[in-house]
């Protein structure tokens, strides 16, 4: 089994310096804005699998969820925590 999955350890780096703070523009502009709405007025926990940077599972505990997120690059867990 390759130990680079799918790239993502080999390119984390270069995903954590074009995520910023607020995540990249398509993030902010489609997806989170359509998920977050999706768990409005929901309580109890998550799990984000592949949750890169952790950015995602931050705005989830922001709204009062709790969860873990996973990923298997170390470097984006890291950012993650």
């Amino acid at each position: 089994m390759n130990d680079d999955v799918n790239g993502w350890v080999s390119s984390a780096d270069a995903w954590i310096a074009s995520m910023g703070e607020n995540g990249d523009w398509a993030r902010r502009t489609f997806l989170d804005a359509e998920m977050l709405e999706r768990v409005k007025g929901l309580q109890g926990r998550f799990l984000d699998i592949g949750c890169g940077e952790g950015l995602f599972a931050r705005m989830l505990q922001e709204r009062g969820l709790q969860g873990v997120g996973l990923d298997p690059a170390a470097q984006l867990i890291d950012v993650a925590r």
